[in-house]
């Protein structure tokens, strides 16, 4: 991909074909050996180095500020071109503020890619408010409407386009099928031509925005997480570091100050966190033990059992014996040790408290309001969690700020 001058702190994109004005600090740029893959080289552009306009595209070379953390692919398109357009011009197609992911599935998408299409164009009324069968699946249909509730949380009260281009740069289509059925649902209001007899936005229904309600405020809330993200807005500053104890406490023991740091990577720790979300369910007695000892969530003092999980501070596998000791372990509810595992929220010793942190990421979410939170600890010292076991957790997976 042409990609220069890559150091610890920046690189060098290389020439990519891309309108101008997506370009913006902020902006994150990765690359990936295949779709699907976890990026090899990744970071947020720090700003446009040169551009190359010609007739029928525009060239482009940034300077990427690189972040070692690799991220999941985020693109549409085909093969590894996700992002690297051609073709076709869709500057003039109005900008939806969210991210769309790529619908997988087999069969008819309810999404289209127009980088994927020969050619397109706007459908008539006619064809929307057709009655009878579209050929649409239920299960295509349920997708539509999730893609819908997305497009309602973005757009607002504003009418939702035909066709757009999202945050990422990609430009999409609706199905025309699928808003079909929708209308024969009462979930969009029927079609209408416009001045160019043809349909360039649709409407939703208030029956849609009522029964759609939840899932419209969870992609609300998502693409505030983006923002934030993306603009490099800062909430909380850290923490204090440790305190040292001044009341002549005696430390509990420590099970974790002799592991072997050298094989505990970020790589490794990454990957076992992943694997260990799918096995969480065959660990009851690791779990029992924190029931036991918290009887609650350490953050949110919620009591209620079904959705208490035990989260483990260093994956168990690297401790041995010592890796389901209740030492390198909390008590939290579904989601926050979900944030946990993203390195969303993290906990730091103050002296003899422990504090919460929240990723600057969050602040502008109701989790934001954990930050500097005092963390619920059992009485016994040697059942709260080690402090080395916390500091190497930081060490390895530090808090995703932008």
């Amino acid at each position: 991909m042409n990609v220069s001058d890559v150091t610890e702190a920046h690189f060098t994109s290389g020439w990519w074909v891309i309108a101008e004005r997506h370009i913006r600090p902020g902006v994150v740029f990765a690359l990936h050996e295949a779709k699907g893959q976890i990026s090899y080289l990744q970071g947020e552009i720090e700003s446009l180095l040169d551009l190359d306009r010609r007739d029928e595209s525009t060239r482009i070379q940034v300077r990427v500020r690189r972040s070692l953390h690799g991220i999941p692919w985020r693109g549409g398109g085909s093969g590894t071109t996700g992002y690297l357009w051609a073709g076709d011009d869709f500057s003039d197609l109005p900008e939806v503020p969210t991210v769309l992911p790529e619908h997988l599935g087999g069969g008819n998408k309810p999404l289209k890619s127009l980088l994927e299409a020969e050619t397109w164009k706007y459908p008539r009324a006619a064809e929307l408010n057709a009655s009878g069968s579209t050929g649409a699946g239920r299960n295509r249909q349920g997708e539509f409407l999730n893609v819908l509730a997305r497009l309602v949380a973005a757009m607002g009260d504003q009418p939702i386009p035909y066709a757009f281009v999202d945050q990422a740069g990609m430009p999409w289509r609706l199905d025309v099928g699928a808003i079909r059925m929708a209308i024969n649902a009462k979930m969009v209001a029927a079609a209408e031509d416009g001045p160019q007899r043809h349909i360039e936005f649709i409407k939703v229904t208030e029956r849609f925005r009522h029964e759609r309600a939840g899932i419209i405020d969870i992609w609300r809330q998502q693409d505030a997480l983006r923002h934030v993200a993306a603009t490099g807005e800062k909430g909380f500053q850290s923490l204090p570091e440790n305190q040292d104890r001044t009341d002549g406490s005696i430390d509990p023991p420590d099970h974790y100050s002799d592991l072997d740091l050298e094989a505990l990577s970020q790589d490794a720790f990454r990957k076992t966190i992943a694997r260990s979300k799918r096995v969480r369910e065959g660990q009851p007695e690791f779990r029992a033990d924190l029931i036991a000892i918290y009887g609650r969530c350490a953050v949110t003092n919620v009591r209620l059992l079904d959705v208490l999980e035990a989260a483990h501070i260093i994956p168990h596998e690297f401790c041995g014996r010592n890796g389901s000791h209740v030492s390198n372990g909390l008590l939290l509810r579904a989601d926050i040790h979900s944030l946990f595992d993203a390195q969303l929220i993290g906990f730091r010793y103050a002296g003899e408290r422990l504090m919460i942190e929240v990723s600057s990421t969050i602040t502008n979410t109701p989790y934001g309001k954990l930050h500097g939170k005092e963390v619920y600890l059992p009485k016994e010292l040697e059942a709260r969690p080690s402090p080395s076991a916390l500091r190497i957790r930081q060490e390895r997976l530090p808090l995703m700020n932008p």
